[in-house]
């Protein structure tokens, strides 16, 4: 610690708060081990002060022994004239004699409960014979003197060490060097805050130039609803079937992958048709399935598609067959006139459930479909395949909250963890408005809002899971109330006429 008067300019100060005592702990002052020095000293210094009290003779009353000028000065003086009159009071011969065997200082006396200890039969002693009290507060003494001293010179010494702080430079942090293989060129050692500063420059530039993850994940969203099982357009089978497709996409590379995969198709559709254009033979049979399931129990199938009129179903027409996502089936209906009765008259085929198969779970369709036209003699047979979301994938929506501009929609979500699209639709169904997509965890109930709508309009909600959408739930925004004009109080001013 510094005196008050100390120069300290030039120096870096440290406060003693900051130093601490390492000494072992010294219980008769509660002195511990990791104490500041400020609370060392003050330990030191009130120990120290009640000491000085306890030795000056002056503090003590000894007017009865009536000693006048030869009163003691010191309190080595005191004691030894204290054990003086005590031998005296107890008949000691102070000469040299023999002691008395009765009486002080071979007398007991109470003791100050600092000197209180146990005997081996674990009794607390409160008494000692005056003249082991005696040599026990001698011995006191001269201990608190030692301890005293020791403390002083640890004291010196943090003072050096503090010294030592104070005066020492400031420590300077160096960075440590990396070496970039891309962010900056030529690859050397370099600053480790100049390749952050560049690394960061082009992380911002790749992320404008790319969007946020959030706008990637909404770009692959935006492939066509079920095109998992939407015939190839060169070639048979299903997008799906295409080698290398990837029927759940949940990062860009996949879903470029799969846009180059519908590119090439498409590319190589068109290179057919130029080259052959136009087809008059199965290849320009193009049949499909839409499937909705209408309960547990029944599976509705819509034919759409295109056809010339020359061809008619072929005997043995077509064959269907029918299993669920859990593996119940297959149920196989043969015979199936698609044509004549259900693509050419717009009349849906409604199939009731057999083998266990269960409206609950998605339906796999495959149809064989078999076709000719008796006037070029030709017959096609191809492969159609759609995917029903079954009852339980597709959960109950429910319109929440709606008001003037938007609308509020929630709906819990059953099954395994995936992504969800939710979609706005215009009350036609034939624009989608607005899109979002959510990630559905097993159990969660997801809520949110459409907003930035037109009052009084209709508009349809729906869900697309994997690709396929659900039911569409519909809302009508509410309209703005028409208020009546209110007419104000006239005041007429004829010193400021206006108006005819």
């Amino acid at each position: 610690m510094k005196p008050i008067n100390y120069d300290d300019s030039g120096c870096n100060s440290i406060s003693s708060n900051c130093v601490l005592w390492q000494g072992p702990d010294i219980e008769c002052i509660d002195l511990c081990k990791g104490d500041t020095v400020s609370e060392v000293v003050y330990k030191l210094a009130t120990e120290l002060c009640t000491l000085l009290d306890k030795f000056n003779v002056d503090t003590y009353d000894i007017s009865c022994f009536d000693l006048k000028e030869c009163a003691p000065e010191t309190f080595e003086e005191l004691i030894q004239l204290l054990i003086e009159k005590v031998c005296a009071c107890c008949g000691v011969d102070t000469g040299g004699t023999t002691p008395s065997t009765s009486g002080c200082p071979d007398c007991e006396v109470n003791i100050c409960s600092e000197f209180y200890y146990q005997n081996p039969q674990g009794d607390t002693i409160t008494t000692m014979q005056l003249k082991d009290y005696v040599v026990a507060i001698g011995n006191k003494v001269c201990q608190l003197i030692g301890q005293i001293n020791t403390i002083n010179e640890t004291l010196i010494d943090h003072e050096d060490r503090i010294t030592i702080l104070e005066n020492a430079t400031a420590p300077e942090v160096v960075l440590p060097q990396v070496t970039p293989t891309c962010v900056i060129e030529p690859a050397v050692p370099t600053d480790m805050d100049v390749v952050l500063s560049a690394l960061e420059t082009q992380f911002c530039d790749l992320r404008t130039y790319t969007g946020f993850p959030a706008d990637i994940l909404l770009a692959i969203q935006k492939q066509c609803a079920g095109l998992n099982t939407a015939p190839q357009l060169n070639g048979s089978g299903t997008m799906q079937n295409i080698p290398g497709w990837n029927s759940t996409v949940s990062n860009l590379a996949q879903s470029f992958s799969n846009l180059w995969l519908t590119v090439c198709d498409l590319r190589n559709s068109v290179t057919f048709i130029q080259d052959n254009c136009c087809d008059t033979d199965c290849g320009a049979v193009n049949i499909d399935i839409q499937a909705t399931v209408l309960s547990s129990t029944q599976v509705r199938l819509d034919f759409v598609g295109s056809i010339p009129g020359t061809f008619i179903d072929a005997s043995p027409s077509s064959t269907i067959v029918i299993t669920d996502s859990s593996g119940a089936g297959p149920q196989t209906i043969n015979n199936v006139g698609v044509l004549a009765s259900h693509y050419n008259l717009s009349a849906p085929l409604i199939v009731t459930f057999t083998g266990g198969i269960n409206g609950n779970n998605d339906i796999n369709i495959s149809m064989t479909l078999r076709v000719e036209d008796p006037a070029q003699g030709i017959s096609c047979e191809s492969i159609v395949q759609a995917v029903a979301l079954g009852l339980s994938s597709c959960p109950d929506l429910f319109i929440t909250s709606v008001d003037y501009t938007s609308g509020t929609y929630s709906f819990t979500w059953n099954g395994s963890n995936t992504l969800v699209s939710v979609e706005l639709w215009d009350q036609a169904e034939s624009t989608n408005l607005q899109s979002v997509v959510v990630s559905a965890t097993t159990g969660a109930t997801i809520t949110n809002s459409f907003n930035g709508l037109t009052e009084n309009t209709t508009y349809k909600v729906r869900l697309v899971i994997l690709g396929e959408p659900c039911e569409f739930v519909q809302f009508t925004t509410l309209a703005y109330t028409c208020i009546p004009p209110v007419l104000g109080e006239i005041t007429i001013d004829y010193d400021n006429p206006s108006g005819i």
